[in-house]
């Protein structure tokens, strides 16, 4: 009879966990820079006096 060896995916799961971690963090990484950026706070700064100059 001969043997057969049977590999488990035990690991599989952190190792997902940790790329879907390390996917997270990237993201919020550039999500970060670009809110943070010279261009977001210009864009911000408009949207905040259209609004408050709407009526005036």
């Amino acid at each position: 009879m001969e043997k057969r060896f049977l590999y488990g995916d035990a690991g599989a799961i952190s190792a997902e966990y940790a790329l879907i971690t390390l996917a997270g963090a990237a993201i919020a990484g550039v999500i970060y820079l670009i809110v943070t950026s010279d261009w977001a706070a210009g864009l911000l700064r408009g949207l905040i006096e259209r609004a408050l100059s709407v009526g005036t």
